[in-house]
């Protein structure tokens, strides 16, 4: 009888430890967010960048259609982090940003 218990519980523990190693799979949609919401932080910094250069240069037209650029990527990245969120990724908007960091980094070496 005691040995019976304790091979049940060794084995319960056994298929415990087995249990925590096997990862869950990740939905093919949930990548495909991921990912655009990483390329529209980068169309957002590339705006950015360009809106500083088209201000020092002195081109306003220029500037204003870069304006409503940046804000219809900040829509993008609002509509994607929303659409993640509610696929169970928790605070998509900082993992994307330490996955350009990270992306960043292994670049610059």
């Amino acid at each position: 009888m005691k040995t019976l218990i304790i091979y049940s519980a060794t084995a319960l523990l056994i298929s415990f430890g087995v249990a925590a190693q096997t990862t869950t799979p990740v939905n093919p949609a949930v990548k495909e967010g991921m990912k655009d919401l990483r390329e529209d932080k980068i169309d957002l910094a590339k705006d950015s960048r360009e809106l500083k250069k088209e201000i020092k240069e002195g081109d306003k037209v220029s500037a204003r259609e870069i304006v409503k650029d940046i804000r219809s990527d900040k829509r993008e990245i609002h509509h994607d982090v929303t659409d993640l969120k509610s696929e169970g990724i928790k605070h998509p908007n900082s993992r994307a940003n330490r996955q350009l960091a990270a992306a960043h980094k292994k670049r610059k070496g």
